[in-house]
């Protein structure tokens, strides 16, 4: 009894060090997470500063005063800090700060992600509309042609003078089929 009471005892210490260990293991993904967060936050900011000040350094060399005169920074110093710069991007990512994707990456919080999402939800489903309207077999003659006159024209408008032009007969279909119920 003895034995299994001593196996037992070393079962449950094993157990709770599995879940101590496990707790641990938590807390540094949590904060190498964190960790990676800030990497990436002083990298697209590293890189954005780069894109300002190569353009500053491409345009006058130097930057400009409130007055629109060249500060007393030397050519030479502005121009080794824009490099730093670029090396430090180079150092944190592995790509130099021209032309980094950073620059062109959008900001994916999941909030701005969600409201994307709806966003294109709510244009697909307006689009389906107008998409449906141009199909439609219209009873009413002028409607028809006024369909077949826009479908004539498509080729040389942008989409949203398409998605306009659609919108306002859709919104007169609309408003006349209000009426009609309210008569």
């Amino acid at each position: 009894m003895n034995d299994a009471t001593e196996r037992l005892r070393r079962a449950a210490q094993n157990e709770q060090t599995v879940i101590a260990l496990n707790d641990l293991l938590r807390e540094r993904e949590a904060r190498l997470a964190e960790a990676e967060r800030k990497h990436l936050t002083a990298a697209r900011a590293l890189v954005k500063a780069f894109n300002e000040l190569n353009a500053i350094r491409a345009r006058d060399g130097v930057p400009r005063d409130y007055a629109g005169m060249k500060t007393g920074v030397s050519e030479e110093y502005f121009s080794s800090v824009v490099d730093d710069v670029d090396a430090a991007v180079l150092a944190l990512t592995g790509l130099g700060a021209h032309c980094h994707p950073l620059l062109y990456e959008r900001a994916t919080d999941s909030a701005t992600v969600g409201q994307d999402c709806q966003t294109l939800a709510a244009l697909d489903s307006e689009d389906a509309a107008r998409f449906r309207w141009l199909c439609d077999d219209h009873a009413d003659k002028a409607i028809r042609h006024l369909r077949d006159s826009l479908l004539e024209r498509m080729s040389v408008m942008s989409l949203s003078a398409i998605r306009a032009a659609i919108g306002i007969h859709l919104s007169n279909v609309s408003e006349q089929a209000k009426n009609s119920h309210h008569e």
